[in-house]
């Protein structure tokens, strides 16, 4: 029992004490302090994990103790969770709750007496699902002392998940030739369409998975809006754009239902009952859910929380709806219009840009059409069923584009798609059969390509199909060889333009490629019957052959080699190489000034049997099959003739002491003249002299043209011809035929109403003949030696 002295006897005892001090003169005297009330104690002895969690909903259990008392009740907060500073001894929570050191917190308190219960330690921070907290648990004694040093459990609250919405729509929809009320849930992520001015009708339903460790009636408790056993506290919702007023949502609260409040003469939203909604659509009135709503997307989102405090998450809340159908779009495929059946052409066609006639040829998706053609689509369109005109005297619109994957000559591939053509809302055939309307679109092929033209209905209000009507096919075919001739210079062909293509697989006789060609050449006596001469140019050339190296080059300035090099002195014979070859009949340039378009490019090589590498370059151009030849070379090398054949002038250079002399007469004279010191004994027999002479007769012997012919050429070249595909504004070209006598793939493209929306070159776009392939022509080029009959030369190798 604790005992407490009267103000009275508490002054008598306080006199004796000073009587005493004044009796002791000047000893000290210090009172011992009196501890009236000692502070209780607080402990939290079954709680979640410190610094752990596992869940929201817990039982805690706690008791106290006061060592001169009792404990009369306890205070507790529930706080944000703040680290503790390692470079202080200091508990920085009590800044958080503390009533001992700041009665004030007592605001945040909540009073009991009992020293259990179960705690729902809601989340409260939107979509979040977990949340570090601390627990404050005080004791009060009997004085009304509070425990000094609160005891405190440091954890996170963690949940299931968050809670989801499902969302469901009622509309109308077409079943067969009907129209029926269809009710289905909507997946997440998908986009929903209803007709125009067609009544539209959205509801949801949510679930939670933060309520396990309820029972129903413990639920029932505290979800207090209908369904009582959901565990969610009800629903927001708010619309996108124009629709939600405009409403900035990081500015503003625009979430609906709201309520009235006084105080701030505002309002504000709240989680409410409300599970639908409804859009007549109709415009019976100005409200969303009146108004006729415009063509386009409506973007709806609905939020809830539930028990735990845990919001459903952004992405889950997102519902999307767009009103007006796409129109329905058909293009015919090697087919005729079945709703207009007085047009009697099939679609789609071609019509080759070189035939006067225009004569329509039909083809079908995956065919392949003739390069330099034009190609025409028709499509078909009408408006869904399910929208509602608001302009009955509007029909269909059309638009189309072309997209091409080009194959690279050069390999890989690259890709173009022209702009969309003009919308063209007065359609050539107006409403068919069962509604369809239809329009047809063209365009200029693309060579060596895939092409894609896709076409597309448009209703009313401008929405286009958006799953256009296609058709792919291939464009472009290869040229052809149809000889490589090998002549003396100035000499005639033996073949004109009609000549049949060689197919170097066919295994059948052509009359260009037999035996080998065989010419001769010599500078004195007589020609020997049934041989055929090269002729001998007005010229003359040093072969130079390095004295380290033996590369061999041929020089007419010779000023300062004579030191480095050996020279021998030549006659220089030509001989022609003419190249036939052609396009694929329907891609040819038949127009008049159009002869010498007949191949646009070659690819050659001119090898020898004892030049295996290709050291001696012939020609004009280059001597090289793996590079092109676009056009004419500089000088009288290569050219290209008035009906189209090109023509390689190879020269073949000629000791003069050998064909003068014969062969025994060149070898003493390679001897005395470079490599004879005239020190050394005398040798005519030297290793050195086979070399020089093999040197020097290099070109001799067998030999091989390999070529190939390619059908596009490029700019700046001579002769100018077509070098690039250009695409046109609005996909169409402006006119039936190109300005000024030109063609549409001229270098430069211009007139009147002409807009070039892109130009790709040709050269990229070129076929080869035989798949790329050389096509072989063999020759042997034997020297007539000495005076008289002389002696054949030819050199030996190791054969092709």
């Amino acid at each position: 029992m604790k005992t407490r002295l009267s103000p009275r006897a508490g002054f008598f005892v306080l006199a004796i004490l000073l009587t005493l001090l004044a009796l002791g003169g000047c000893r000290a005297f210090e009172p011992e302090a009196v501890v009236v009330n000692q502070m209780p104690e607080t402990y939290i002895i079954g709680s979640p994990m410190e610094h752990g969690g596992g869940y929201y909903h817990f039982h805690v259990f706690w008791y106290g103790s006061d060592r001169d008392g009792t404990v009369e009740r306890f205070v507790w907060a529930l706080t944000d969770t703040t680290l503790q500073d390692e470079d202080t001894v200091e508990d920085e929570e009590d800044e958080n709750f503390n009533p001992a050191l700041d009665a004030s917190q007592l605001e945040i308190g909540h009073w009991t007496t009992k020293t259990d219960s179960i705690f729902d330690f809601t989340i409260n921070q939107g979509v979040g699902t977990s949340y570090d907290m601390t627990l404050h648990m005080v004791a009060q004694d009997d004085f009304g002392d509070f425990d000094r040093t609160p005891a405190r459990l440091h954890f996170f609250s963690n949940t299931l998940g968050n809670p989801q919405i499902q969302f469901f729509r009622i509309k109308e929809v077409l079943d067969g030739g009907s129209v029926r009320v269809d009710t289905a849930q909507v997946a997440l992520g998908y986009v929903d369409t209803v007709g125009f001015n067609k009544r539209y009708e959205v509801f949801w339903k949510g679930s939670t998975p933060n309520i396990r460790g309820y029972d129903l009636t413990a639920l029932a408790k505290i979800d207090t809006v209908y369904p009582y056993d959901d565990g969610l506290f009800g629903y927001k919702w708010r619309l996108g754009g124009e629709l939600g007023g405009d409403c900035q949502p990081t500015l503003d609260d625009c979430w609906s239902p709201r309520l009235f409040d006084e105080a701030s003469a505002d309002s504000f939203s709240y989680f409410g009952d409300f599970t639908r909604l409804v859009f007549n659509n109709d415009g019976s009135g100005t409200s969303p859910f009146r108004r006729l709503l415009d063509p386009g997307t409506v973007n709806l989102q609905v939020n809830s929380i539930d028990v735990a405090g845990v919001e459903v998450a952004d992405y889950l809340r997102e519902f999307t709806f767009v009103v007006n159908y796409d129109p329905d779009t058909y293009i015919l495929d090697n087919e005729l219009d079945f709703a207009h059946p007085e047009d009697s052409q099939t679609y789609p066609y071609y019509v080759l840009l070189n035939d006067p006639l225009r004569i329509p040829h039909a083809f079908g998706s995956g065919d392949r059409v003739p390069d330099r053609s034009y190609v025409v689509f028709k499509a078909l369109g009408r408006d869904n069923r399910l929208d509602v005109p608001l302009d009955s005297s509007f029909g269909m619109g059309f638009t189309g584009f072309a997209e091409g994957e080009i194959e690279n000559y050069t390999g890989g591939r690259y890709s173009f798609r022209t702009s969309a053509s003009d919308l063209d809302t007065e359609p050539e055939w107006g409403e068919g059969l069962d509604g369809w309307y239809a329009d047809t679109l063209g365009v200029l092929v693309a060579p060596r390509s895939e092409m894609t033209v896709s076409l597309q209905a448009v209703d009313e209000f401008g929405r286009r199909d958006g799953s256009p009507a296609s058709i792919s096919f291939e464009v472009g075919n290869p040229p052809c060889v149809q000889c490589i001739e090998v002549l003396p210079k100035g000499g005639t062909s033996a073949f004109d333009a009609s000549l049949a293509c060689y197919d170097p697989s066919a295994g059948a006789s052509h009359p260009c490629f037999g035996a080998p060609a065989e010419m001769f050449v010599r500078t004195t006596g007589d020609s020997l019957a049934g041989r055929h001469y090269l002729t001998q140019l007005p010229e003359a050339a040093f072969m130079a052959i390095d004295k380290v190296t033996d590369f061999v080059s041929f020089e007419v300035d010779t000023a300062g080699l004579g030191v480095s090099k050996h020279l021998v002195k030549c006659a220089v014979f030509g001989m022609d190489v003419l190249f036939h070859g052609q396009d694929h009949v329907d891609e040819r340039y038949t127009e008049a000034g159009q002869s010498r378009w007949r191949t646009m490019a070659w690819k050659t090589q001119i090898d020898y049997d004892c030049d295996p590498d290709n050291v001696i370059q012939d020609g004009g151009g280059s001597d090289n099959i793996d590079v092109e030849n676009w056009g004419e070379s500089d000088g009288d090398g290569l050219k290209i003739t008035t009906t189209g054949l090109w023509k390689k002038l190879v020269r073949v250079y000629v000791p003069e002491d050998l064909v003068n002399s014969g062969v025994a007469t060149y070898r003493q004279r390679l001897y005395l003249n470079h490599v004879w010191d005239f020190i050394s004994p005398y040798n005519p027999d030297d290793p050195r002299v086979d070399e020089l002479f093999a040197l020097t007769t290099r070109q001799f012997g067998e030999g091989r043209i390999q070529g190939v012919a390619l059908d596009q050429t490029q700019c700046l070249t001579t002769p100018l011809r077509p070098g690039f595909y250009h695409t046109f504004q609005g996909m169409r070209p402006p006119a039936a035929t190109p300005p000024g006598g030109s063609t549409w793939r001229a270098c430069t493209m211009s007139g009147p109403g002409i807009v070039v929306d892109g130009s790709i070159p040709l050269p990229q776009m070129a076929m080869a003949s035989n798949n790329n392939e050389p096509v072989m022509q063999y020759f042997k080029i034997v020297v007539q030696a000495g005076s008289g009959a002389g002696e054949d030369v030819e050199c030996i190798g190791d054969g092709f």
